[in-house]
């Protein structure tokens, strides 16, 4: 408060600072594409089979009928992604990571979401709950995981001896 000129006035100025919260909007996420299995396409067998694949569908699809040039390109596209479903899977890391865990996490973001709408103690102790929740399951499969694939490489080494 800040004292003004000095007259004979009973006003006063004020000066204050507003903060707003404003809950933060999470973005759409793009949906990422599948990425090929390379490695898998340098044995013969899955290089073969792959390559014949892709032929016969784009054979099959030129035969059908003649269409523009974006609409060749879309179905090229699409040709090799199903081509690529025969090849083994490139997921590498996170097998842990199953529908459980997802759906833990799926209903802590959204706790998360309703604390930031709506900051009061009941919402955060909600949240604080999912919060715990989702880290003792998908700690635990973590581990679990993690104790599988030791045993595997135990294994693998006591073959080698």
């Amino acid at each position: 408060m800040y004292r003004g000129a000095k007259i004979s006035s009973d006003h006063f100025l004020i000066k204050a600072k507003i903060r707003q919260v404003v809950p933060i909007l999470t973005k759409r996420k793009k949906e990422k594409g599948e990425r090929m299995n390379v490695e898998a396409l340098k044995s013969e067998k899955v290089r073969e089979c792959y390559e014949e694949l892709i032929n016969q569908r784009l054979n099959n699809e030129n035969r059908e009928r003649e269409v523009s040039m974006t609409d060749r390109w879309e179905v090229i596209i699409e040709t090799i992604k199903q081509g690529t479903q025969i090849l083994p899977s490139t997921k590498k890391g996170r097998n842990w990571f199953d529908q459980n865990c997802r759906d833990v996490v799926k209903e802590k973001r959204k706790a998360r979401m309703k604390m930031l709408k709506k900051d009061t103690e009941a919402t955060q102790r909600v949240y604080k709950k999912v919060t715990r929740k989702a880290k003792e399951i998908c700690r635990a499969k973590k581990k679990a995981d993690l104790h599988t694939k030791i045993e595997k490489l135990k294994e693998k080494h006591q073959k080698k001896k």
